[in-house]
């Protein structure tokens, strides 16, 4: 601030403060004599820090998950609504190592089976067109590679009809 100008700090009759640049009736001069500062630090040091987080991140192999079986719009006839639902995780990375995850599978647009391989064994499906993905998640939750989403149709004789006897 500059020297001619002046604070002024005034206790108001319900009990708050104010503080002004005019001056009132009953208020107090603000001493600004000695002021508080702080040095900010050089821009090289931020960006150390910068580099020493992007060393930290872990990077992992580009993952892709890709269907195995059924196929895209594939009728599934079994009057148990049974089938198999499996995908292959694909790597561009030379090293056999995947990072650890689980597979999840999304019927309908709910989990319905986690585990740690991509193969899934589905019972009692209802009739109808059904929508399906598979995920590689890490257990903080982060998503490493998906499938499409995959329509199939599952056929199933009728519980309605029985055989005459």
């Amino acid at each position: 601030m500059a020297d001619s100008a002046q604070l002024y700090k005034v206790v108001n009759s319900d009990g708050t403060v104010t503080y002004t640049d005019t001056y009132q009736a009953g208020a107090e001069e603000v001493d600004l004599s000695s002021s508080n500062s702080a040095v900010m630090p050089s821009m090289s040091s931020s960006s150390n820090t910068t580099n020493q987080i992007k060393k930290q991140v872990k990077k992992f192999p580009k993952l892709e998950l890709e269907f195995v079986s059924p196929q895209q719009e594939q009728t599934i006839r079994d009057n148990l609504g049974r089938m198999t639902v499996s995908a292959r995780l694909v790597s561009d990375s030379k090293q056999n190592s995947i990072p650890a995850g689980i597979f999840q599978l999304i019927l309908n647009g709910k989990l319905v089976q986690s585990q740690p391989a991509p193969t899934f064994t589905l019972d009692n499906l209802d009739r109808g067109e059904h929508k399906i993905q598979i995920q590689l998640v890490l257990q903080t939750g982060k998503i490493l590679a998906s499938t499409e989403t995959r329509v199939f149709f599952m056929r199933r004789a009728s519980s309605l009809i029985t055989p005459s006897q």
